[in-house]
């Protein structure tokens, strides 16, 4: 039986508002590098910030960069998947991380009753639009300024991110097929389950629906579970939750940490999350820390339980369905997470990519015995849910290094302005006054200490050693009821260092870089995403309640261009350093080995 059939297979319940559009067929036959659309006289219109296109049934095109997708007439399908009505408006930021949209007109005609309206005699009268009436669909890609091409100059390591403009516009229409340049593909198989998904999700129920996504690392796990987010955002009013599970990446949630949050409208492009985690209170992190499951896997698998719990207790009695992404580990601890997540969550659905007979896309290159050692069989045995479906997962050489992608998710969250796309990077962060948190006060508003993550600190005998674990640290900013700020020892030289605190007693607020600690005076240098006021504004209730400020370290990596600023270094201060680059020896590329002691090997 297909996934689609098995889906259909469902007891009988009423009728879901949703219809899936059509796919326009070109596209299901495979990759789209650069779009088949060649700009005429007739077809588009250029002005100072914008460019307007009409597009025939046949037309698709690929861009890159930042802009606002307008549609003045007709539909739209983004992805080939998501329909997009007309008066619709959508900010969209894209980066090279990422494949780009590919936007095409639907192949069905605007219906007559959307596209007329009533006269004075009752009839029916055509729409007056006089913008490239030869046209059925007609779009509009306007700029949007987002400050994001300045991060190749503030971070050089970066410089490949982003799209920097060459002409007046901040996006580009891909006319070229360009190196590794592939946009957001579907099979039919995958989009009939992602509409079937969606179409039983919207269906009136009395218990919303939970589908998990599994699979293996770059087998396009995020890029499902956020479409499947889209297309149920884009066609009900329900608000739907999202459960980030993966903190290697992090697109939904905080740096460090693992969420869930409610969403009641599609990002197409990147969605950048909120520098204050009290704004929103039906959402939920909890700090975790590090950038593996596996590093620190007791405490991980006690962050999901919370999550899970929060979502049980708030979210699914309000109907709200929920989507799952978990860590791309299918084999060994990673198989043991999935046992203990899907048993947590008992999902409506679990939806496996496979990376047996997958779809492989330019210089992709799977593990040799990847197959082998992980059989669809052994994968799914175990597994709590009352429905799973395998999809072929879509496999394509990631752009940019996983380093380089946490590098970037940090940066742009200590420089996430108020705007929901706007972000500075033209003034450094060394230039604004860090924030002073004061310790060793009886202020309800002071620090009451320090926590460690996974680190075995001597406080005892070495209390230097505190400043050392502090200064130049990312740290999670954190709200504990007093009676758990259980001291370890007295520290007289700095912060005082406390007890671990379950996570369940944790309320995360916001990630901050610690600059130093001054001990004289007792305070911290710290430099928050947002203002203070509005940490302070959030944080008061908890505060009254009987709350105090700690600070918690996990992994604790600061970016070095925000500490070692370039224009306060001379061109010959000799720095070590480590690069993410790879190097080439003779006969390829260093590469370290990630698969020893195979089941297989003999």
């Amino acid at each position: 039986m297909s996934a689609y059939a098995a889906l259909r297979a469902q007891d009988v319940r009423p009728k879901s508002p949703f219809e899936p559009p059509s796919p326009q067929s070109s596209l299901l036959e495979g990759f789209s590098s650069h779009s088949n659309f060649t700009p005429t006289l007739e077809n588009t219109i250029y002005t100072s910030t914008s460019i307007f296109l009409g597009l025939d049934t046949t037309n698709h095109i690929v861009a890159v960069g930042a802009y606002e997708l307008l549609v003045h007439r007709g539909r739209i399908l983004v992805n080939n998947l998501h329909e997009i009505k007309e008066g619709a408006v959508h900010p969209i930021v894209l980066c090279y991380s990422q494949s780009p949209l590919v936007i095409c007109a639907t192949q069905e005609c605007t219906s007559r009753t959307e596209r007329s309206k009533p006269g004075k005699n009752g009839n029916l009268e055509p729409k007056v639009n006089g913008l490239m009436p030869k046209f059925t669909t007609v779009i509009e890609l306007r700029n949007l300024s987002t400050g994001l091409p300045a991060l190749a100059q503030y971070c050089p390591l970066l410089k490949t991110m982003h799209y920097r403009p060459t002409s007046t516009y901040t996006f580009k229409l891909v006319m070229e097929p360009e190196d590794n340049l592939f946009a957001v593909f579907y099979t039919a198989q995958t989009i009939k389950s992602i509409n079937a998904l969606t179409k039983l999700s919207t269906t009136p129920t009395s218990t919303p629906e939970s589908v998990v996504v599994i699979g293996s690392k770059n087998c396009g796990k995020s890029t499902l579970g956020k479409s499947l987010l889209n297309n149920m955002t884009n066609t009900i009013n329900n608000p739907v939750a999202y459960m980030d599970l993966d903190p290697s990446n992090s697109e939904f949630s905080i740096p460090g940490t693992i969420s869930v949050t409610v969403h009641s409208e599609p990002t197409f492009g990147l969605h950048f999350c909120q520098t204050n985690a009290l704004k929103e209170r039906r959402n939920k992190f909890c700090y975790y820390g590090f950038n593996s499951a596996g590093d620190l896997p007791e405490h991980y698998m006690k962050c999901c339980r919370i999550l899970v719990e929060f979502y049980t207790l708030y979210l699914y009695p309000q109907g709200i369905p929920l989507i799952v992404n978990t860590p791309g580990w299918v084999r060994g601890l990673g198989k043991d997470f999935l046992l203990e997540i899907t048993s947590l969550i008992n999902p409506s659905l679990v939806v496996y990519l496979t990376h047996n007979d997958t779809i492989s896309v330019g210089d992709f290159e799977a593990e040799e015995f990847e197959s082998q050692d992980n059989p669809d069989d052994e994968v799914i045995s175990g597994l709590t849910c009352k429905n799973l479906i395998t999809l072929k997962a879509t496999r394509i050489a990631p752009k940019v290094t996983p380093s380089l992608i946490k590098l970037h998710n940090r940066l742009t969250y200590f420089h996430h302005m108020k705007s929901a796309f706007k972000f500075d990077f033209v003034r450094h962060i060394l230039f604004t006054p860090p924030t002073k948190l004061y310790f060793n006060r009886n202020s309800p508003e002071s620090l009451a200490g320090i926590c460690d993550l996974g680190f075995d600190l001597d406080v005892a005998n070495s209390p230097e050693h505190i400043l050392q674990f502090t200064e130049t640290s990312l740290m999670g900013l954190c709200l504990v009821p007093t009676a758990n700020t259980k001291m370890r020892s007295n520290n007289i030289l700095g912060p005082q260092v406390i007890e671990c605190v379950h996570p369940e007693k944790v309320v995360f607020v916001c990630l901050c870089m610690v600059h130093s600690v001054n001990t004289k005076d007792g305070y911290i240098n710290v430099y928050l995403p947002c203002f203070p006021q509005q940490i302070s504004e959030s944080t008061s209730p908890y505060l009254e309640n009987g709350h105090r400020f700690i600070l918690i370290r996990g992994e604790g990596e600061i970016p070095p261009v925000e500490i070692l600023m370039p224009q306060l270094i001379s061109d010959d201060t000799a720095i070590p350093y480590a690069t993410q680059e790879p190097k080439m020896r003779i006969g390829g590329i260093w590469k370290a080995r990630k698969n020893l002691g195979r089941k297989n090997q003999k």
